[in-house]
C-alpha cells in the first residue's frame, strides 16, 4: 500500500510529538506493515511565524493525484486538538479514497466504524446526514445556475410588494411594520 504521511508540530508538546518523532513513528509503522511512503507532508511551527496548513493542502493535493492508499499520523491529535475537527477531516480524507490510519494503538478504537466514543458516533451521524442532503439536491444545481445573474426590480412600491413583516416587542403594540424595497 501507497502512504502519505502527514505531521504536525503544536505548541503543546503535551498533545503532539515533535515533528522528527512523528515522521520517524509513520516510517516505522510502514516498514514494519511492508507500506511505501510516497510523501510525508509537514506542518511546522518556526520562530516567527504562525503555523499554517500548508502540509495539508499539500496532502489534499497529493491524494487528489490517486497515487496513495492511505494517510498516516502518528496520533489523531496531529489532525486537531478537538474530537470534532479531528472527525470532520477524517471523514473528509475517506470521502477523497483514502484510508486513515494512526500509528497510535490509542487511537484504533477511535478510528474503527463504528466508533465507541459517543462524541464520534454523533459527529459521524451529523456528516452522513450532510452527505446525503447533499446528494438529494445534486439533481438541483442545474436548476439553480440557470437562474439569472440579474436582480429583481424593486422600482415598483404597492402595498403586495412586501418583503418582511417586522414585529418586535417595543413595536408590537402599534402593530407590524412593514418594510418594502426601496423604503425605510
Amino acid at each position: 500500500m501507497r502512504v502519505v504521511g502527514y505531521v504536525r508540530e503544536i505548541a503543546d508538546a503535551t498533545v503532539s510529538e515533535i515533528a522528527y518523532a512523528q515522521n520517524e513513528a509513520i516510517r516505522l509503522w510502514a516498514r514494519k506493515h511492508g507500506h511505501h511512503v510516497v510523501a510525508v507532508c509537514q506542518d511546522v511551527r518556526s520562530a516567527g511565524h504562525e503555523l499554517g496548513r500548508d502540509g495539508l493542502r499539500a496532502l489534499l493535493g497529493i491524494i487528489e493525484t490517486g497515487d496513495p492508499d492511505a494517510v498516516v499520523v502518528s496520533n489523531l491529535a496531529v489532525f486537531a486538538s478537538d474530537k470534532i475537527a479531528q472527525e470532520i477531516l477524517i471523514w473528509d480524507l475517506r470521502k477523497r479514497g483514502v484510508t486513515v490510519v494512526s500509528t497510535s494503538e490509542e487511537d484504533a478504537a477511535a478510528l474503527h466504524e463504528p466508533s465507541s466514543e459517543e462524541l464520534r458516533k454523533v459527529v459521524r451521524l451529523v456528516l452522513a446526514g450532510v452527505e446525503t442532503h447533499q446528494h438529494m439536491i445534486a439533481g438541483r444545481d442545474v436548476a439553480v445556475a440557470a437562474l439569472p445573474d440579474a436582480a429583481p426590480d424593486y422600482s415598483r412600491e404597492s402595498s403586495d410588494n412586501m418583503i418582511i413583516e417586522l414585529i418586535s416587542p417595543a413595536t408590537e403594540p402599534r402593530g407590524p411594520r412593514k418594510i418594502t424595497p426601496g423604503g425605510p
